[in-house]
């Protein structure tokens, strides 16, 4: 996200922002039904898209970190999502499942 905050994919269905200045977890995002299996973030850091076993993705607006929230729930794969990557500039993300597709 910037040089001193990371976030995080977690097995209990949630995504974690971390402070490596102060060591600890500042903002806890929930929504998936499964595990999250990956998590990317735009180049300016505002926007996060997460992947999960649920099979969806999810679009995170990280632009205040006070109001973190899910902005969309994006469907299509049958199988778990193995991977992602978000371009905002060309507001696409890219995500690729077990099922062997890409979207």
């Amino acid at each position: 996200i910037s040089a001193t905050r990371v976030i995080s994919g977690s097995p209990d269905c949630t995504l974690k922002i971390w402070d490596l200045e102060r060591l600890c977890c500042t903002a806890t995002l929930g929504g998936h039904r499964g595990e999250v299996t990956c998590v990317a973030v735009a180049l300016d850091g505002s926007v996060a898209v997460s992947g999960s076993v649920d099979r969806t993705l999810k679009v995170w607006d990280l632009k205040d970190e006070n109001n973190t929230r899910c902005r969309w729930t994006l469907e299509g794969h049958a199988e778990e999502v193995l991977c992602v990557a978000a371009i905002k500039e060309l507001g696409i993300a890219v995500s690729g499942s077990r099922d062997s597709t890409l979207r």
